[in-house]
């Protein structure tokens, strides 16, 4: 439950239709990405307060250098879904582009956020930890983060720098192969120390 798949597959770039919105919302219509421009407390606070009206699940990549929440979800249920592959790459190609200051490690910090509604657990998954695995090794140019909102408040986590360079050595051939899957044998306690986590609770 809670698994974030990367997916190579998904609306075409040329003929998804993007929509600037104030506010967050499950968008099931996966030819649509929505954008919202908040910053990081507000707009997880705004997805927390959506978990408790919502039962689906949503993705959004948030770039906290420019304060914007770009929707990435595709194939929402009520315990998963999925990262749309494509449009992440294409939201950062505009990202690096565009900015003038990439060099700076801010500019670098990008967070892949999804959420837990009611019908989810409250804590981490197994499969959460795993899917940023894969977007870590994924994106190596960028430090990233994963962000679950639950029904209790926000879950920081990432790859510990120090440990995340024996895990990526460890399992080299399996991450150049993309065997990302192999990770699934590990137990939660013993991948989960290669992780540093932070919860922030919401009223």
């Amino acid at each position: 439950l809670g698994f974030l798949p990367v997916k190579s597959e998904g609306q075409s770039i040329s003929s998804l239709r993007k929509v600037n919105s104030e506010n967050f919302e499950i968008n099931l219509k996966d030819n649509e990405q929505h954008v919202v421009k908040k910053n990081k407390e507000e707009g997880l606070k705004e997805i927390f307060q959506l978990n408790k009206i919502q039962k689906y699940e949503e993705a959004w990549l948030y770039i906290p250098f420019y304060e914007q929440w770009h929707e990435i979800g595709i194939e929402s249920e009520y315990h998963t879904v999925s990262f749309d592959l494509p449009r992440i790459r294409n939201i950062l190609d505009e990202h690096k582009n565009e900015c003038g200051y990439f060099f700076m490690k801010k500019a670098k910090e990008i967070c892949f956020v999804h959420n837990h509604p009611l019908t989810c657990k409250s804590g981490l998954s197994h499969g959460d930890l795993i899917s940023l695995i894969a977007t870590t090794q994924m994106f190596q140019d960028y430090d990233v983060r994963g962000i679950a909102v639950t029904n209790k408040g926000a879950i920081e986590y990432y790859l510990n720098p120090e440990k995340k360079e024996k895990l990526f050595l460890k399992n080299k051939k399996f991450l150049i192969n993309r065997k990302i899957r192999k990770f699934e044998k590990m137990p939660y306690p013993e991948i989960s120390k290669y992780f540093d986590i932070r919860f922030t609770k919401f009223d």
